[in-house]
């Protein structure tokens, strides 16, 4: 940690005259490879720095693609791929003085990286299959990602045809995520439904799901999703 002080006294030492603190915030989310994504939100700094802290070494600059140098300049969002559990990640935003990093604007650290993300179980569809009967998602068991990572949990139900469309089975308020219980209706007799779960980091963003059609549900490292329950059948 000494060798890090080291470098960010040598940026601030440059600095002009003290600039406000700007709106920024690094977002710690995921990669769709289950690795760590990092994204700078708000107002963009003109030079960020990133650390990576493996447990028990001294954190290391990590270099901007293609230029051999620790100054990202321009860059928002970087996946620095695979990181070792109990990896902690630094990054500092600094304002450009005479092509050097000047002052610095934020300084974050991540929650503690638990490794690469993945289920170690399916999510599954609990309640009757039957038309006009109640269905709820129940989550999948996860590894690795953020210490402090959720879920975001939905219901797709799809025809048994592969090329026909599915969609979304919605809650009582009309909307997709949630652990709620969705109704089957007269429409979804003879279909198949999914419990599908989206890994979320805490500060987001959770993925965008509106009522309506619906991809077939295809599992990932940061996407659980269950065996096919069906087909449903009708009302008794």
């Amino acid at each position: 940690m000494v060798w890090r002080a080291l470098i960010t006294a040598g940026f601030l030492a440059v600095a002009a005259a003290p600039t406000a603190h700007a709106a920024e915030t690094v977002r710690w989310g995921l990669a769709p490879d289950g690795q760590p994504l990092l994204t700078v939100t708000g107002d963009v700094p003109s030079v960020m720095q990133w650390w990576t802290c493996p447990p028990s070494e001294a954190c290391r600059a990590l270099i901007a693609p293609g230029t051999g140098s620790s100054a990202f300049r321009d860059i928002v969002q970087l996946a620095p791929g695979e990181a070792a559990r109990g990896t902690f990640f630094e990054g500092t935003g600094y304002t450009s003085v005479g092509g050097s990093a000047g002052v610095a604007l934020v300084e974050e650290r991540s929650p503690m990286w638990m490794g690469r993300v993945g289920p170690r179980n399916h999510p599954r569809v609990t309640g009757s299959l039957r038309v006009g009967q109640r269905l709820r998602p129940v989550g999948a068991l996860w590894s690795g990602g953020w210490a402090d990572d959720g879920s975001t949990l939905a219901l797709v139900a799809c025809p048994a045809s592969t090329r026909a469309t599915c969609e979304y089975l919605v809650t009582a308020q009309n909307t997709v995520t949630g652990p709620g219980p969705r109704t089957l209706t007269r429409k979804h007799r003879g279909w198949l439904v999914y419990a599908v779960d989206h890994r979320t980091p805490a500060d987001g963003p959770a993925p965008e799901l509106e009522p309506g059609p619906a991809s077939r549900p295809i599992a990932s490292p940061v996407v659980a999703v269950s065996k096919p329950s069906g087909l449903v059948r009708s009302a008794k």
